[in-house]
């Protein structure tokens, strides 16, 4: 103890700080494990709403939960580049392990619709 004079009060500080260390460590930790965990659960409930509500980094994640590859055809020969935009030009790579299910998700305008 400090007042009974069985401790410098220069060891006292330096464990208050290491523990004043670590606590932030744990709590950086926990939010970390708090942003990851609600990343890997936005498809949980997934309604088309949703997608509008949701920022840059949460779109790029749904859309990596969902797809392993998005590839963009050539423009057929005959077809102008100046063409409206082709759906069909695009090439999707489903994850196999999310089931059949996540096929209902498709690409509309910008929003990806169920």
């Amino acid at each position: 103890m400090v007042g009974a004079g069985e401790e410098e009060w220069g060891d006292v500080r330096g464990i208050v700080t290491r523990l004043a260390c670590t606590i932030e460590a744990l709590e950086q930790e926990e939010r970390d494990l708090l942003k990851s965990e609600s990343m890997r659960n936005l498809l949980r409930g997934w309604s088309q709403a949703r997608w509008g509500e949701m920022d840059l980094s949460e779109r790029r994640e749904v859309i990596g939960q969902i797809f392993t590859s998005i590839v963009v055809m050539p423009v057929p020969q005959g077809v102008s580049d100046k063409a409206p935009f082709d759906p069909a030009l695009l090439k999707v790579g489903w994850r196999k392990d999310q089931g059949d299910s996540w096929k209902r998700i498709q690409y509309q305008g910008g929003v990806i619709a169920t």
